[in-house]
Parts: C-alpha cells; sequence; structure tokens
C-alpha cells in the first residue's frame, strides 16, 4: 500500500467529517473533505514495525452547502502502526474543527475508516455521532477523503 494512499486511509477522520444541524433527532449528512497532509514522523524498531506520527489540515464541504458546518477548517494528528512488511497494524487520531462562527467541535478517528464525535462548543455542545470515511484521491501532498454518518445534538 503506497504511503499516500496509507495516510489516506488513516488520516482522515481527519478531517473528516463535519456536520452536525441544529435538530434534535438524529440526522443524516455527507460530503467532502479536502486535507493538505502533514509531513509524517517516521519511528522504525527493532522488531520490524513503524510507527508514523501524522497530521492534516483541511476544509469541510458537506453536500448540502448551506449546513452549518461548510466550510468548517479542521486540524488532525494521530498515529499509524505498520508491519515489517509496510502494512497497517492499525492507527487512532483526532480532530478539531472551528466553523465559521468560531465554535468548535471534536471527533476520533481509526485506521479502519470510522470515525465518531466528543462533543463541541455552542452550537455544537452535546454532539454525537457516527459513521464512516474513504480517500477517493490524493497526490502531491493533498488528499480527498468523502464521509457519512449521523449526528445528533443533546
Amino acid at each position: 500500500m503506497g504511503y499516500v494512499k496509507l495516510l489516506g486511509v488513516c488520516l482522515v477522520g481527519f478531517a473528516t467529517i463535519a456536520a452536525s444541524g441544529l435538530a434534535q433527532a438524529q440526522e443524516k449528512f455527507s460530503g467532502m473533505v479536502v486535507n493538505k497532509l502533514m509531513e509524517p514522523q517516521a519511528q522504525k524498531f527493532d522488531s520490524g514495525t513503524t510507527v508514523l506520527i501524522v497530521g492534516n489540515r483541511g476544509v469541510v464541504m458537506t453536500d448540502d452547502p448551506k449546513h452549518p458546518q461548510n466550510g468548517a477548517k479542521s486540524a488532525c494528528n494521530g498515529s499509524v502502526v505498520l508491519a515489517k512488511d509496510g502494512n497497517p497494524m492499525g492507527g487512532k487520531g483526532s480532530c478539531s474543527y472551528i466553523d465559521k462562527e468560531g465554535d468548535v467541535f471534536w471527533l476520533t478517528w481509526d485506521g479502519g475508516g470510522t470515525w465518531a464525535y466528543h462533543g463541541g462548543t455552542g452550537k455544537f455542545d452535546g454532539l454525537s455521532g457516527s459513521g464512516t470515511y474513504k480517500q477517493v484521491s490524493s497526490g502531491n501532498g493533498v488528499e480527498a477523503v468523502s464521509f457519512e454518518g449521523t449526528y445528533k445534538l443533546k
């Protein structure tokens, strides 16, 4: 698996996702996050495994351009463990998103393509939900990641 593809698989959570809305019921949403990949830091161990410290910065584009989080900026970081043969053994990380009004929300991601919200500030206070993501393109240090899931506010 190529380096850029591996980062795409593991980084989104990154930047993935943005949605929230102001409804009290659980809602579905989808969109894309476009990320600038940060240079990973690699540490190789005697066992043959390698740990990559990864990160990205991006912007959310929800399918509904009027969605409150459309245009939110993201900052994501995490780590990915590679086996001796270079295949991923796992990865986890977290992201912070800031919307156009300055409200923040958080999520965690895993290398298996899933993410989950963990609250926020202002209109995102009590935000919960989860979903999936996948890399749809990458190159030259940039990636596009599609996402879908559900969310609700308490």
